[in-house]
């Protein structure tokens, strides 16, 4: 993950804390509200160039989960000696992976129909019941 991504991220949480009336509560699920089969993906309206850019929604609306009390581990791991890649690890619930496995399966099909060609890596780790974002 790039040090973009993290700054995005943060930028997020900060705005989230400051002006919470920027985004609306209501429009955040938890994932034991989701209903699986409701869940689909479609090509965004964006193209950054060189991926196809993906939605994902549930029941004709951008699906936005909301999760309290997770725990949230990070770090840098160091892939063949070169590589350092800065990852989050958040520990997760049955639901709550379920959920994310079926956005998955939508997404890595919608990718490559969209021309995405990269190597696809599960969001879900089910070794450990975590999820690792990339």
């Amino acid at each position: 993950m790039n040090l973009e991504v993290v700054k995005h991220c943060g930028s997020v949480l900060f705005l989230e804390s400051i002006f919470p009336f920027i985004f609306p509560q209501d429009s955040w699920i938890s994932p034991n509200e989701v209903t699986i089969p409701s869940i689909y993906a479609i090509p965004a309206s964006f193209y950054d160039g060189n991926n196809p850019k993906i939605r994902v929604m549930h029941d004709d609306i951008d699906l936005k989960l909301h999760c309290i009390r997770l725990n949230v581990r990070f770090g840098i791991r160091i892939f063949n000696d070169v590589n350092p890649r800065f990852t989050f690890v958040v520990d997760a619930s049955f639901r709550l992976c379920e959920v994310l496995d079926k956005c998955d399966v939508h997404v890595k099909k919608r990718y490559a129909e969209c021309g995405g060609d990269s190597k696809w890596k599960p969001v879900v780790n089910r070794d450990y019941q975590n999820i690792c974002l990339q």
